[in-house]
């Protein structure tokens, strides 16, 4: 590596991973002389046209969508997708879908453990029918009216709980699952089964018209649309960051850095991982230890919990239906359990946090080089960050204690917070461009923040999470 040559440059040449840049560019100091208008038909009909993306965060607990503009307008708008919910509900949709007289739920759950099966497939599909179809009509009801004066097309971005979407049995069953429901969202057709299986097998039932075509129709990885907003924002800032993400079914780990140059700004992604490690996958670890203590014990069901909105059971007595002392064996399944789930969550943030760090040091011209002698900076969000467990692992002590083995920071907690160095944990900023989410809701923005980053775009999005696909 050349002496002469930045830490910016080394960086760009060695990890070769940059994904959104910012040039300034200095017009003409004499512009050359306009060509004369054209005001034919196809300029007119050129004028009217508006692109807008769906961005929509199907979750594990509750899907949430956005619709960007960042052609025309430069907005995004918080649909409302929730059924007869009040506060943040309102834009929670419970991933479940009424079948008959049952409800079918924990659908993505079913959909990750099982991604063959058409059953699944055809209920996700039906699922996400009914969210298109209500976005889609609530936008041209109650959107801002100058829409009403343009010609949509509409594309649609849809979250991916992996890093790589390349392939693989699950992402070709996202694919297809888009695919149907797009075309069931674009009839009349009632939303149930046996409309779904009759585009399949009679062609008198295809739309017309598709609302969005197959190939404006595309995957992309959350743990890159999450930070698509932040890192085309005023608030960002050119340092490392982590970025921990707790959802229902996943935890999600991304480390990037924002670095560049007087001209430009660099968007690097680096180690970034998703394992099965969100709210509702404890709760699943510690139902099933207590169930294996005693059969039929456990008293209360998944599905209980699936919305989001109401804080899962953080104790063995909660979980069993039982007041007061439990059994020790009990206690210690409970225990054990939970131990297990919390080293497997901690150790994979701090994986990717070490490698993250050791390539940064393997690249500076500088053996002595510490990428982080103070704070690191570091973002948690997720509807499962509000649960009692993961605060207390990965901001109370845990992570960053477990963490401080690859740094050179102070052993002792009290010292380090004397020198200013460990975690610094700060807010997911809320976006400028984000439109209907009430003020006193903003605080949660961060559940919003995967759909806000897919509504960017197709174009914003593939710079974006180009470099995560491998």
């Amino acid at each position: 590596m050349s002496a002469g040559k930045s830490i910016f440059e080394q960086l760009r040449a060695v990890f070769g991973r940059s994904v959104e840049k910012r040039k300034t560019v200095v017009a003409p100091a004499v512009p050359e002389k306009p060509a004369p208008p054209n005001t034919g038909p196809e300029i007119r009909e050129s004028a009217l046209a508006v692109d807008l993306t769906l961005g929509i965060d199907l979750g594990t607990s509750c899907t949430k969508v956005v619709i960007g503009d960042h052609g025309w307008l430069g907005k995004s708008y918080a649909i409302p997708v929730g059924v007869n919910g009040v506060g943040m509900e309102r834009f929670l949709r419970v991933t479940q879908v009424p079948v008959g007289n049952s409800v079918e739920a924990n659908l993505k759950m079913r959909l990750m453990a099982d991604p063959a099966s058409p059953l699944v497939r055809d209920l996700v599909a039906l699922y996400l029918a009914g969210v298109i179809r209500d976005s889609l009509r609530w936008f041209a009801a109650e959107g801002p009216r100058r829409y009403s004066e343009r010609r949509p097309s509409w594309s649609l971005n849809l979250g991916f709980p992996d890093k790589n979407v390349n392939g693989g049995v699950l992402v070709d069953a996202y694919r297809e699952i888009a695919n149907w429901a797009t075309r069931l969202a674009s009839t009349d057709l009632p939303l149930d089964l046996s409309s779904l299986r009759s585009l399949r097998t009679n062609s008198e039932s295809e739309p017309t018209k598709r609302l969005i075509p197959p190939s404006r129709i595309h995957l992309y990885p959350e743990i890159g649309a999450q930070l698509a907003g932040y890192v085309n924002s005023p608030y960002r800032v050119r340092e490392n960051l982590i970025l921990i993400d707790v959802g229902a079914g996943t935890l999600d780990v991304s480390t990037i850095i924002l670095h560049g140059n007087d001209d430009e700004d660099v968007v690097s992604f680096h180690f970034c991982e998703v394992g099965p490690f969100g709210a509702m996958k404890l709760l699943e670890a510690r139902m099933a230890a207590l169930e294996a203590v005693e059969s039929r014990a456990v008293q209360i069901r998944l599905e209980d919990f699936q919305s989001g909105n109401k804080p899962t059971p953080e104790t063995p007595g909660e979980i069993l239906g039982r007041k007061g002392q439990v059994g020790m064996p009990f206690k210690r399944a409970f225990d054990d359990a939970t131990k297990k789930f919390s080293d497997d969550a901690i150790w994979l943030a701090v994986g990717c946090a070490r490698d993250f760090r050791l390539d940064q040091r393997r690249v500076h011209v500088n053996s002595g080089f510490d990428p982080w002698p103070g704070r690191l900076r570091f973002f948690f969000t997720g509807g499962g960050s509000r649960a009692r467990f993961f605060r207390q692992h990965f901001i109370e002590g845990p992570f960053e204690q477990t963490l401080v083995g690859f740094t050179r920071w102070e052993r002792n907690a009290a010292d380090r917070r004397l020198k200013q160095q460990g975690l610094r944990l700060e807010p997911l900023p809320t976006p400028e461009d984000l439109q209907g989410l009430p003020k006193e809701l903003m605080i949660d923005f961060d559940r919003l923040s995967v759909a806000h980053g897919l509504a960017y775009g197709g174009e914003n999005l593939m710079k974006l999470t180009a470099s995560i696909h491998s």
